[in-house]
Formats: structure tokens, sequence, C-alpha cells
């Protein structure tokens, strides 16, 4: 079966050692409501894994104009989406949505806008970016402003461990899905 759509997500750091976790339940919703034929929602990826396994799944399973949507909270965000983003990139995949809950990478916080091009905006290859940050225990992240372009800019004011689980964050996830 070829599919029409993938929405991928991925977890932070400590999400994957058996606790349930934001993430998990965000991804539950996501599955119930968005899991159909033609639609493939395939449950959320520890983010030190390597997408590789999942481009050669897509590239074999998806239609060539098929949406592409993901999300990914902390290190999810910020270590296993720019490593899947550059094999999109390399086989000209584009993406629908990115929605980045708090991205962090092994480096601490993630720097959106270094990540995304410095003083001059340089989108993914997506129709629309969302970065969720927290301004509580990283007062840095916040403030980060967008000039033009895609990328949307939410502030939320929890600590990084309560962003996944933040029900605006949730809500605003799941209706970015539905448009």
């Amino acid at each position: 079966m070829m599919y029409r759509r993938l929405i991928v997500s991925a977890r932070g750091f400590s999400q994957d050692l058996g606790e349930q976790s934001g993430v998990d339940l965000l991804d539950n919703a996501v599955h119930s409501e968005f899991a159909c034929p033609g639609t493939r929602v395939p449950y959320a990826h520890d983010w030190h894994t390597r997408p590789n396994q999942l481009f050669n799944w897509l590239s074999a399973n998806l239609e060539s104009e098929a949406r592409i949507d993901f999300f990914g909270f902390s290190n999810g965000g910020g270590v296993f989406f720019p490593r899947f983003q550059r094999l999109l990139l390399k086989y000209q995949w584009r993406l629908n949505t990115v929605l980045l809950i708090d991205p962090v990478n092994s480096g601490g916080r993630l720097n959106p806008r270094r990540w995304f091009g410095g003083g001059q905006t340089k989108v993914v290859n997506a129709d629309r970016v969302v970065v969720y940050t927290q301004n509580v225990d990283h007062p840095r992240s916040a403030g980060v402003t967008w000039k033009g372009g895609v990328i949307e800019y939410v502030a939320v004011n929890v600590p990084h461990g309560s962003m996944d689980n933040n029900p605006m964050v949730r809500n605003h996830v799941m209706e970015a899905l539905r448009e």
C-alpha cells in the first residue's frame, strides 16, 4: 500500500526509559486521530536512533507527493530531526509541518537562530515550522524572533521537563496537524 501521509515523531533524552511521557500521550492522541488507510503514524522514535531505516521505508511506501509532518521534543527535535531533515533534503522530499518542542542537542540549548541560518532565515525544506521554547529554566531561549519566512516562535512559560505535557502545546500540535 502506498501512503499519502506520514506523521513522524521523536522523543527526548530520558523518555525511552519505560515511563509514559508527554510525547507518548501526544503520540497516542495523534495516532488515534490520524492513523487511517492512506496515513501512516508510527509511534515515536527514540532521539538517538538514526533515521536511515525510516527513510528507506518512506522511499518505498510513500506516494511522490505525500504529506510528511514531524514533531519532536527536546533531543527528538534537536538531534533526531536534523538527521532526518538532512536525508529528506538529500533526496528532495519536502515536509509539510515541523513542530519542534523546546529542541535541544548534546551541546545544550539548541540555538534556533544559528540552526536555521543566522540573521537571514534559511528555512528547512518545509511549508511550516513552529518552534516552542520555554523561558523558565533557560531564559536565553526566550526572545528569539524570526524575520519573515515560515517559522513561528511560540513561548511557553513552563520548565523544559513540562513542555511535552503542556496542554497548550498539545492542543497547538494537534491543530497544526489538522491543517
